[in-house]
Formats: structure tokens, sequence, C-alpha cells
């Protein structure tokens, strides 16, 4: 059992109460299930090697996120040129239309309008609408400002609506 610096939770605890909601977040940023699951092994795996990175009084979930947000990044620069899979009717239906309710169809359009915004809108948007964090927590999992953070969320809303809108 690892416990952390900082921390009350062994990393077993860590993982059951967070590898959920970070698997379903690393999916709708990847838009690939299977691959959301290896990025939140990996996330975990570098939880476990940075342990003593971690600054007690520090948000726990806010750190975690942060290192999975990375870790993305990471899969995303090395696999740039890399054809990106298609969300199926099984995948829309478990990650999106499920969880909110929506039919699969519904679903798949929510996720195609997600998957044409910038990165950089996409990524607050995801963390702010469905992670449930607020633009203080999101501005220290990203490293930007909260105005920034605030701009960003603002054009991703905008720029969502028009996509919607447009299909």
């Amino acid at each position: 059992m690892y416990m952390f610096s900082g921390i009350e939770q062994p990393i077993e605890a860590l993982y059951a109460a967070y590898a959920p909601t970070i698997v379903r977040y690393l999916a709708r940023l990847t838009g690939n299930h299977e691959t959301a699951e290896d990025l939140t092994q990996d996330t975990f795996i570098k939880v476990l090697r940075r342990r003593e990175q971690f600054a007690a009084g520090e948000s726990v979930g806010a750190w975690l996120f942060r290192i999975a947000t990375n870790t993305a990044y990471d899969d995303f620069r090395r696999h740039r040129r890399r054809a990106t899979t298609r969300l199926t009717d099984v995948h829309a239906e478990t990650l999106i239309a499920a969880s909110r309710g929506l039919p699969v169809e519904e679903g798949e359009l929510l996720w195609a309008v997600l998957d044409q915004l910038p990165e950089y809108y996409r990524v607050p948007l995801l963390l702010q609408g469905y992670a449930g964090y607020g633009v203080s927590d999101i501005a220290a999992l990203l490293g930007l400002k909260e105005g920034t953070v605030k701009s960003r969320l603002n054009r991703a809303r905008a720029l969502f609506q028009k996509h919607y809108v447009a299909m």
C-alpha cells in the first residue's frame, strides 16, 4: 500500500475514487474508450512515480486531472498523425448518451460537435460541463489564468452552439 505525503488515502483508494471519472473524461477528450483506459493506467503510474510532487493542501482531484490531461496531451503529440477512430454506437451510448439519458443519435451529434472544437476550447468545456470543475480548478489544472479559462469557456460555448445549429 502506497501512502502519499499530504494525502490521507492509499493509491488503491485514490484509484477507486477517481479512475472511473478520469476514464470518462479521457474518453471524451480522445474519442476512444480503450485509449482512455490506457491513459488512465498511465496517469496512475505517473501518480505513483511523482507522489512526492504533490503539495499538501492542493486538491487531489485537480492534481490527478492535471496529470491525466498532460498524459493525454503527450499521447496526442506522439500519435499526431495516426488516424482517429470514430465513435461507434456502443461508445456513443456508453460514453455520452447513457450518461446524460440521451438517445444514441443525440449523443453522437454532441460528440461530433465537440470533435470540431479546437483542443484548447474542448478541454476546458469538458472539464466544466462533464467533470464538474469550476473556473479556478480548471485554471489550476491547465496552468492558465482564470480570465483565460473564462474566455475560452465562453468562446467554446459560442463555437459549440454555432456548430450544433449547423448540423
